[in-house]
Protein backbone atom coordinates (compact mmCIF):
# COMPACT_ATOMS: atom_id res chain seq x y z
CA UNK A 1 0.00 0.00 0.00
CA UNK A 2 1.20 3.49 -0.82
CA UNK A 3 1.47 5.20 2.31
CA UNK A 4 0.72 8.76 1.70
CA UNK A 5 2.19 9.74 5.31
CA UNK A 6 5.54 8.12 5.68
CA UNK A 7 7.66 7.41 8.77
CA UNK A 8 11.11 6.01 9.42
CA UNK A 9 11.37 1.85 8.85
CA UNK A 10 12.19 1.29 12.92
CA UNK A 11 8.81 3.51 13.48
CA UNK A 12 6.93 1.90 11.41
CA UNK A 13 7.94 -1.40 12.77
CA UNK A 14 8.30 0.08 16.44
CA UNK A 15 4.03 0.38 15.84
CA UNK A 16 4.04 -2.91 14.60
CA UNK A 17 5.65 -4.35 17.04
CA UNK A 18 3.64 -2.70 19.68
CA UNK A 19 0.13 -3.44 18.27
CA UNK A 20 1.25 -6.59 17.67
CA UNK A 21 2.08 -7.04 21.79
CA UNK A 22 -0.87 -5.06 23.14
CA UNK A 23 -3.69 -6.23 20.83
CA UNK A 24 -2.49 -9.37 18.64
CA UNK A 25 -4.12 -11.33 21.06
CA UNK A 26 -7.80 -9.65 20.24
CA UNK A 27 -10.21 -12.55 18.67
CA UNK A 28 -12.36 -9.80 16.87
CA UNK A 29 -13.98 -11.59 13.67
CA UNK A 30 -15.50 -8.51 12.04
CA UNK A 31 -14.51 -6.10 9.32
CA UNK A 32 -10.98 -6.26 8.07
CA UNK A 33 -8.80 -3.28 7.50
CA UNK A 34 -10.00 -0.06 7.82
CA UNK A 35 -9.83 2.57 4.71
CA UNK A 36 -8.80 4.81 6.99
CA UNK A 37 -5.63 3.70 8.04
CA UNK A 38 -4.48 3.96 4.58
CA UNK A 39 -4.55 7.36 4.37
CA UNK A 40 -3.69 8.76 7.56
CA UNK A 41 -0.99 7.40 10.43
CA UNK A 42 -1.37 5.58 13.48
CA UNK A 43 0.42 8.09 15.39
CA UNK A 44 3.34 10.64 15.20
CA UNK A 45 6.38 9.17 16.08
CA UNK A 46 8.45 11.54 19.03
CA UNK A 47 9.20 11.32 22.76
CA UNK A 48 7.87 11.67 25.75
CA UNK A 49 4.38 13.67 25.80
CA UNK A 50 5.40 15.55 22.19
CA UNK A 51 1.39 16.36 20.95
CA UNK A 52 0.82 13.49 19.04
CA UNK A 53 2.00 11.17 20.41
CA UNK A 54 0.49 8.02 21.26
CA UNK A 55 0.80 5.09 24.01
CA UNK A 56 1.66 2.50 21.03
CA UNK A 57 3.61 4.79 19.04
CA UNK A 58 5.80 6.71 22.29
CA UNK A 59 9.44 5.19 21.34
CA UNK A 60 10.90 3.00 24.60
CA UNK A 61 14.87 2.94 23.68
CA UNK A 62 15.23 0.50 26.46
CA UNK A 63 12.81 -2.21 25.18
CA UNK A 64 13.08 -2.01 21.38
CA UNK A 65 14.53 -4.85 19.33
CA UNK A 66 17.67 -3.66 17.29
CA UNK A 67 17.34 -5.75 14.54
CA UNK A 68 20.58 -7.22 12.87
CA UNK A 69 21.88 -4.90 10.25
CA UNK A 70 23.48 -6.72 6.99
CA UNK A 71 24.70 -3.93 4.79
CA UNK A 72 22.18 -1.41 3.76
CA UNK A 73 18.85 -3.52 5.19
CA UNK A 74 17.87 -4.57 8.75
CA UNK A 75 16.15 -7.32 9.65
CA UNK A 76 13.74 -7.39 12.45
CA UNK A 77 12.01 -10.95 13.41
CA UNK A 78 9.23 -11.51 16.45
CA UNK A 79 7.99 -14.93 17.67
CA UNK A 80 5.86 -15.83 20.18
CA UNK A 81 4.23 -19.34 22.12
CA UNK A 82 0.78 -19.09 23.42
CA UNK A 83 -1.14 -21.51 25.98
CA UNK A 84 -4.93 -20.44 27.07
CA UNK A 85 -8.40 -21.87 27.06
CA UNK A 86 -11.41 -21.52 24.47
CA UNK A 87 -14.93 -21.95 25.49
CA UNK A 88 -16.37 -22.28 22.26
CA UNK A 89 -13.84 -23.02 19.21
CA UNK A 90 -16.56 -24.43 17.03
CA UNK A 91 -18.91 -21.38 17.59
CA UNK A 92 -22.27 -23.42 18.08
CA UNK A 93 -25.10 -22.78 20.95
CA UNK A 94 -24.26 -25.74 22.41
CA UNK A 95 -20.17 -25.06 23.79
CA UNK A 96 -17.10 -27.65 23.46
CA UNK A 97 -14.38 -26.20 25.09
CA UNK A 98 -10.59 -26.79 24.31
CA UNK A 99 -7.10 -25.82 25.82
CA UNK A 100 -5.54 -23.63 22.72
CA UNK A 101 -2.10 -23.05 21.89
CA UNK A 102 -0.50 -20.73 19.29
CA UNK A 103 2.31 -19.92 17.38
CA UNK A 104 3.36 -17.13 16.10
CA UNK A 105 6.03 -15.85 13.97
CA UNK A 106 7.13 -12.80 11.26
CA UNK A 107 10.04 -11.63 9.69
CA UNK A 108 10.80 -7.81 7.92
CA UNK A 109 13.99 -6.93 5.97
CA UNK A 110 13.90 -3.15 5.53
CA UNK A 111 16.37 -1.38 3.48
CA UNK A 112 18.25 1.99 5.19
CA UNK A 113 19.06 4.19 2.35
CA UNK A 114 18.89 7.57 2.54
CA UNK A 115 15.81 7.65 -0.72
CA UNK A 116 14.06 4.91 -2.03
CA UNK A 117 13.14 1.53 0.04
CA UNK A 118 12.68 -1.83 -0.23
CA UNK A 119 11.03 -4.09 2.27
CA UNK A 120 10.11 -7.76 2.01
CA UNK A 121 8.02 -8.86 5.38
CA UNK A 122 6.20 -12.34 6.21
CA UNK A 123 4.67 -13.88 9.04
CA UNK A 124 2.48 -16.94 10.21
CA UNK A 125 -0.26 -17.67 12.93
CA UNK A 126 -1.34 -21.59 13.99
CA UNK A 127 -3.83 -21.87 16.16
CA UNK A 128 -4.36 -25.42 18.07
CA UNK A 129 -7.05 -27.21 20.10
CA UNK A 130 -6.13 -29.89 21.41
CA UNK A 131 -9.78 -31.01 21.94
CA UNK A 132 -11.20 -29.38 18.99
CA UNK A 133 -8.53 -30.35 15.97
CA UNK A 134 -10.89 -29.91 13.56
CA UNK A 135 -10.69 -26.22 14.60
CA UNK A 136 -7.05 -25.95 14.37
CA UNK A 137 -5.48 -23.40 11.43
CA UNK A 138 -2.36 -21.83 10.09
CA UNK A 139 -2.23 -18.25 8.22
CA UNK A 140 0.45 -17.11 6.73
CA UNK A 141 1.40 -14.08 4.59
CA UNK A 142 4.30 -12.68 2.43
CA UNK A 143 4.59 -9.35 1.18
CA UNK A 144 7.23 -7.56 -1.21
CA UNK A 145 7.47 -3.61 -1.48
CA UNK A 146 9.34 -0.74 -2.38
CA UNK A 147 9.01 2.79 -3.21
CA UNK A 148 11.28 4.53 -5.75
CA UNK A 149 11.84 8.45 -5.43
CA UNK A 150 11.52 10.84 -8.89
CA UNK A 151 12.30 14.19 -8.18
CA UNK A 152 9.56 15.30 -5.37
CA UNK A 153 7.62 12.25 -6.37
CA UNK A 154 7.33 8.53 -5.76
CA UNK A 155 5.99 5.52 -7.00
CA UNK A 156 5.36 2.67 -4.91
CA UNK A 157 4.43 -0.75 -5.51
CA UNK A 158 3.58 -3.72 -3.21
CA UNK A 159 2.99 -7.16 -4.05
CA UNK A 160 1.19 -9.58 -1.64
CA UNK A 161 -0.04 -12.93 -0.78
CA UNK A 162 -2.57 -14.17 2.61
CA UNK A 163 -3.39 -17.30 3.20
CA UNK A 164 -6.28 -16.98 5.97
CA UNK A 165 -9.42 -18.81 6.78
CA UNK A 166 -13.29 -18.73 7.04
CA UNK A 167 -14.45 -20.06 10.73
CA UNK A 168 -17.91 -20.65 12.15
CA UNK A 169 -17.45 -17.88 14.31
CA UNK A 170 -16.90 -14.87 11.84
CA UNK A 171 -19.56 -12.29 11.85
CA UNK A 172 -20.89 -14.25 8.50
CA UNK A 173 -21.41 -17.63 9.27
CA UNK A 174 -21.91 -19.56 5.87
CA UNK A 175 -23.07 -22.57 8.10
CA UNK A 176 -19.07 -24.06 9.06
CA UNK A 177 -18.48 -26.65 11.23
CA UNK A 178 -15.01 -26.54 10.90
CA UNK A 179 -13.02 -23.88 9.16
CA UNK A 180 -12.17 -23.54 5.37
CA UNK A 181 -8.52 -21.81 4.03
CA UNK A 182 -8.68 -19.29 1.36
CA UNK A 183 -6.30 -17.22 -0.07
CA UNK A 184 -5.71 -13.52 -1.82
CA UNK A 185 -3.18 -12.41 -3.75
CA UNK A 186 -3.11 -8.55 -4.32
CA UNK A 187 -0.78 -5.87 -6.62
CA UNK A 188 -0.67 -2.52 -5.83
CA UNK A 189 0.75 0.55 -7.53
CA UNK A 190 0.88 4.43 -6.76
CA UNK A 191 2.44 7.66 -8.22
CA UNK A 192 2.42 10.66 -5.73
CA UNK A 193 3.18 13.89 -7.54
CA UNK A 194 3.64 16.53 -5.45
CA UNK A 195 2.64 20.16 -5.58
CA UNK A 196 3.49 22.27 -2.89
CA UNK A 197 1.29 21.60 0.03
CA UNK A 198 -0.74 19.50 -2.39
CA UNK A 199 -0.70 16.02 -3.47
CA UNK A 200 -2.31 13.72 -6.46
CA UNK A 201 -2.07 10.21 -6.30
CA UNK A 202 -3.59 7.80 -9.15
CA UNK A 203 -3.33 4.36 -7.87
CA UNK A 204 -4.23 0.68 -9.41
CA UNK A 205 -5.00 -2.70 -7.10
CA UNK A 206 -5.96 -6.15 -8.53
CA UNK A 207 -7.25 -8.93 -5.99
CA UNK A 208 -7.55 -12.75 -6.50
CA UNK A 209 -9.51 -14.42 -3.77
CA UNK A 210 -9.85 -17.94 -3.71
CA UNK A 211 -11.69 -19.98 -2.35
CA UNK A 212 -11.98 -24.26 -2.04
CA UNK A 213 -14.75 -26.57 -1.64
CA UNK A 214 -14.25 -28.91 1.30
CA UNK A 215 -16.52 -31.59 2.80
CA UNK A 216 -17.72 -31.02 7.01
CA UNK A 217 -19.50 -33.74 8.95
CA UNK A 218 -19.89 -35.95 5.34
CA UNK A 219 -21.45 -33.06 3.90
CA UNK A 220 -20.11 -31.53 0.94
CA UNK A 221 -19.83 -27.34 1.32
CA UNK A 222 -19.52 -25.60 -1.88
CA UNK A 223 -17.45 -22.02 -1.42
CA UNK A 224 -15.44 -21.48 -4.55
CA UNK A 225 -18.53 -19.78 -5.85
CA UNK A 226 -16.74 -16.75 -4.14
CA UNK A 227 -13.75 -16.63 -5.99
CA UNK A 228 -13.28 -13.48 -7.97
CA UNK A 229 -11.07 -11.16 -9.21
CA UNK A 230 -11.22 -7.35 -8.21
CA UNK A 231 -9.80 -4.51 -10.17
CA UNK A 232 -9.58 -1.08 -8.43
CA UNK A 233 -8.49 2.31 -9.91
CA UNK A 234 -8.53 5.58 -7.55
CA UNK A 235 -7.54 8.87 -7.73
CA UNK A 236 -6.65 10.81 -4.44
CA UNK A 237 -6.44 14.38 -3.77
CA UNK A 238 -4.69 15.20 -0.65
CA UNK A 239 -3.79 18.97 0.93
CA UNK A 240 -1.58 18.96 3.39
CA UNK A 241 -1.88 22.14 5.58
CA UNK A 242 0.69 20.26 8.67
CA UNK A 243 1.65 17.24 9.57
CA UNK A 244 -1.62 16.35 10.95
CA UNK A 245 -3.76 18.62 9.25
CA UNK A 246 -5.08 17.77 5.67
CA UNK A 247 -7.93 17.26 3.78
CA UNK A 248 -8.70 14.43 1.20
CA UNK A 249 -10.60 14.00 -2.10
CA UNK A 250 -10.77 10.06 -3.45
CA UNK A 251 -12.52 8.81 -6.24
CA UNK A 252 -12.75 5.01 -6.83
CA UNK A 253 -14.10 2.90 -9.54
CA UNK A 254 -13.97 -1.31 -9.13
CA UNK A 255 -14.93 -4.30 -11.11
CA UNK A 256 -15.58 -7.68 -9.51
CA UNK A 257 -16.01 -10.96 -11.45
CA UNK A 258 -16.95 -14.30 -9.98
CA UNK A 259 -14.72 -16.74 -11.28
CA UNK A 260 -16.38 -19.77 -10.44
CA UNK A 261 -20.36 -18.90 -10.66
CA UNK A 262 -23.07 -21.64 -9.39
CA UNK A 263 -25.03 -23.10 -12.32
CA UNK A 264 -28.49 -21.88 -12.81
CA UNK A 265 -27.70 -18.86 -10.20
CA UNK A 266 -27.61 -14.91 -11.25
CA UNK A 267 -24.04 -13.48 -11.99
CA UNK A 268 -22.52 -12.08 -9.05
CA UNK A 269 -20.45 -9.43 -11.02
CA UNK A 270 -20.77 -5.80 -10.57
CA UNK A 271 -19.65 -2.51 -11.09
CA UNK A 272 -19.05 -0.25 -8.30
CA UNK A 273 -18.30 3.36 -7.86
CA UNK A 274 -16.76 5.40 -4.58
CA UNK A 275 -16.86 9.19 -4.10
CA UNK A 276 -15.11 9.99 -0.46
CA UNK A 277 -14.15 12.93 0.96
CA UNK A 278 -11.64 13.10 4.64
CA UNK A 279 -9.92 15.23 6.79
CA UNK A 280 -7.80 15.34 9.51
CA UNK A 281 -7.54 17.30 12.59
CA UNK A 282 -5.19 17.63 15.36
CA UNK A 283 -6.19 20.55 18.25
CA UNK A 284 -2.80 20.43 19.62
CA UNK A 285 -2.43 17.18 21.77
CA UNK A 286 -5.53 16.49 23.19
CA UNK A 287 -8.02 15.72 20.69
CA UNK A 288 -7.19 14.32 17.37
CA UNK A 289 -9.54 13.83 14.55
CA UNK A 290 -9.86 11.92 10.85
CA UNK A 291 -12.88 11.38 9.11
CA UNK A 292 -13.99 9.73 5.82
CA UNK A 293 -17.61 10.17 4.19
CA UNK A 294 -18.74 9.43 1.05
CA UNK A 295 -21.27 7.39 -1.26
CA UNK A 296 -21.29 4.53 -2.89
CA UNK A 297 -23.08 2.36 -5.54
CA UNK A 298 -22.67 -1.31 -6.57
CA UNK A 299 -24.26 -2.40 -9.78
CA UNK A 300 -25.14 -5.73 -10.44
CA UNK A 301 -24.95 -7.84 -13.41
CA UNK A 302 -28.22 -9.46 -12.88
CA UNK A 303 -30.72 -8.09 -12.17
CA UNK A 304 -31.78 -10.73 -9.46
CA UNK A 305 -29.82 -8.45 -7.79
CA UNK A 306 -30.91 -4.89 -6.30
CA UNK A 307 -28.60 -2.09 -6.62
CA UNK A 308 -27.01 -1.03 -3.33
CA UNK A 309 -26.15 2.24 -3.00
CA UNK A 310 -25.66 4.74 -0.03
CA UNK A 311 -23.99 6.57 2.37
CA UNK A 312 -20.40 5.58 3.59
CA UNK A 313 -18.30 6.84 6.49
CA UNK A 314 -15.47 6.17 8.50
CA UNK A 315 -14.55 8.24 11.81
CA UNK A 316 -11.61 8.15 14.25
CA UNK A 317 -11.03 10.01 17.07
CA UNK A 318 -7.83 9.60 19.80
CA UNK A 319 -8.01 11.32 22.90
CA UNK A 320 -5.49 12.04 25.37
CA UNK A 321 -6.40 13.30 28.54
CA UNK A 322 -2.87 12.41 29.63
CA UNK A 323 0.43 11.50 28.34
CA UNK A 324 0.17 8.07 29.52
CA UNK A 325 -4.06 7.26 28.64
CA UNK A 326 -4.39 6.85 24.72
CA UNK A 327 -8.81 6.41 24.28
CA UNK A 328 -9.20 5.72 20.39
CA UNK A 329 -12.84 5.57 19.25
CA UNK A 330 -13.35 4.44 15.47
CA UNK A 331 -16.96 3.61 13.61
CA UNK A 332 -17.05 2.45 9.91
CA UNK A 333 -20.35 2.53 7.64
CA UNK A 334 -19.87 0.91 4.17
CA UNK A 335 -20.70 -1.78 2.28
CA UNK A 336 -18.72 -5.20 2.10
CA UNK A 337 -19.02 -8.58 0.38
CA UNK A 338 -21.02 -11.30 1.26
CA UNK A 339 -20.13 -15.42 1.50
CA UNK A 340 -24.10 -15.93 1.04
CA UNK A 341 -25.72 -16.83 -2.37
CA UNK A 342 -28.66 -15.17 -2.02
CA UNK A 343 -26.72 -11.49 -1.44
CA UNK A 344 -23.32 -11.00 -3.20
CA UNK A 345 -23.18 -7.60 -1.11
CA UNK A 346 -24.22 -6.48 2.38
CA UNK A 347 -24.28 -2.90 4.65
CA UNK A 348 -21.59 -3.15 7.36
CA UNK A 349 -22.25 -1.25 9.98
CA UNK A 350 -18.69 -1.42 12.96
CA UNK A 351 -17.90 0.57 16.27
CA UNK A 352 -14.59 0.06 18.15
CA UNK A 353 -13.09 1.99 21.67
CA UNK A 354 -9.86 1.08 22.98
CA UNK A 355 -7.99 2.26 26.24
CA UNK A 356 -4.16 1.84 26.07
CA UNK A 357 -2.32 2.89 29.51
CA UNK A 358 1.04 2.79 30.13
CA UNK A 359 1.11 1.54 33.79
CA UNK A 360 5.07 1.92 33.48
CA UNK A 361 7.47 2.54 30.35
CA UNK A 362 7.55 -1.26 30.07
CA UNK A 363 4.09 -2.00 31.42
CA UNK A 364 1.19 -1.36 29.20
CA UNK A 365 -2.48 -2.15 29.79
CA UNK A 366 -5.21 -2.19 27.33
CA UNK A 367 -9.55 -2.66 26.94
CA UNK A 368 -11.29 -3.02 24.35
CA UNK A 369 -14.44 -3.32 23.06
CA UNK A 370 -16.22 -3.93 19.29
CA UNK A 371 -19.97 -4.17 17.85
CA UNK A 372 -19.64 -5.11 14.24
CA UNK A 373 -23.14 -5.52 12.69
CA UNK A 374 -24.05 -6.72 9.22
CA UNK A 375 -27.63 -6.28 7.54
CA UNK A 376 -28.25 -8.26 3.90
CA UNK A 377 -30.41 -6.40 1.17
CA UNK A 378 -34.29 -7.03 0.70
CA UNK A 379 -34.66 -8.38 4.05
CA UNK A 380 -32.76 -11.47 3.68
CA UNK A 381 -31.75 -10.95 7.87
CA UNK A 382 -29.18 -9.65 9.52
CA UNK A 383 -25.94 -10.40 12.45
CA UNK A 384 -24.35 -8.91 14.99
CA UNK A 385 -20.48 -9.56 16.67
CA UNK A 386 -20.16 -7.98 19.73
CA UNK A 387 -16.22 -8.60 21.06
CA UNK A 388 -14.79 -7.16 24.80
CA UNK A 389 -11.15 -7.83 26.08
CA UNK A 390 -8.39 -6.77 28.28
CA UNK A 391 -4.53 -7.45 28.43
CA UNK A 392 -1.46 -6.50 30.03
CA UNK A 393 1.83 -6.84 28.67
CA UNK A 394 5.14 -6.75 30.41
CA UNK A 395 8.20 -5.73 28.38
CA UNK A 396 10.97 -7.49 29.89
CA UNK A 397 14.17 -6.49 27.64
CA UNK A 398 14.79 -5.95 24.42
CA UNK A 399 14.09 -9.40 23.49
CA UNK A 400 11.15 -10.66 25.64
CA UNK A 401 7.84 -9.52 26.23
CA UNK A 402 4.88 -11.42 28.01
CA UNK A 403 1.29 -10.65 27.11
CA UNK A 404 -1.92 -11.96 29.58
CA UNK A 405 -5.20 -11.73 27.93
CA UNK A 406 -9.04 -11.96 27.77
CA UNK A 407 -11.19 -11.77 24.89
CA UNK A 408 -15.05 -12.64 24.56
CA UNK A 409 -17.19 -12.54 22.30
CA UNK A 410 -21.21 -13.59 21.45
CA UNK A 411 -22.80 -13.45 17.92
CA UNK A 412 -26.44 -13.14 18.06
CA UNK A 413 -27.67 -14.47 14.39
CA UNK A 414 -30.77 -16.40 15.22
CA UNK A 415 -30.05 -20.45 15.49
CA UNK A 416 -26.08 -19.81 14.74
CA UNK A 417 -25.76 -17.12 18.00
CA UNK A 418 -22.65 -18.54 20.17
CA UNK A 419 -21.13 -17.17 23.26
CA UNK A 420 -16.78 -17.30 23.52
CA UNK A 421 -14.41 -16.58 25.96
CA UNK A 422 -10.66 -17.06 25.32
CA UNK A 423 -7.79 -16.47 28.07
CA UNK A 424 -4.01 -16.83 26.53
CA UNK A 425 -0.54 -15.93 28.07
CA UNK A 426 1.89 -15.31 25.19
CA UNK A 427 5.62 -15.20 25.48
CA UNK A 428 7.55 -13.13 22.99
CA UNK A 429 10.75 -12.32 21.73
CA UNK A 430 12.30 -10.00 19.17
CA UNK A 431 15.53 -9.44 17.42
Amino acid sequence: MLRLLRTSAQTQYRLACVLAAVVGSGLARGAAGQEIERYFSLGAPGYGTTPGVTVLSRPRPAYEPAGIRVGDFIIYGNAAEAVGYDSNPTGESQARPSLLEQTQADVRVQSDWGRNSLNLAGGVNNWRYPAQPQQSTTDWNVKLGGTYDIGRNQIGLDLSHVTAAETPRDLNNPLLTAPVPYSVNTGRVGYTMQFGQFALIPGAEFDAWRYSNTEQDGVPIVLNYQSRNTVTGSLVGRYQASDRRSLLVIVRGMHDHFVSPLPDLPNRDYNGVDFLVGAEYDTGGVWRYRVLAGYQTRLYASSAFQTLSGPTAEANVIWQPTGLTTVTASALHTIAESPLTINTSYTLTQGRVTIDHELRRNVLLQARAEIDTAVYPENAGHATLWTAGASATWLMNRRLRLIASYDYSTRLSGASSYVENVALLRLGFAL
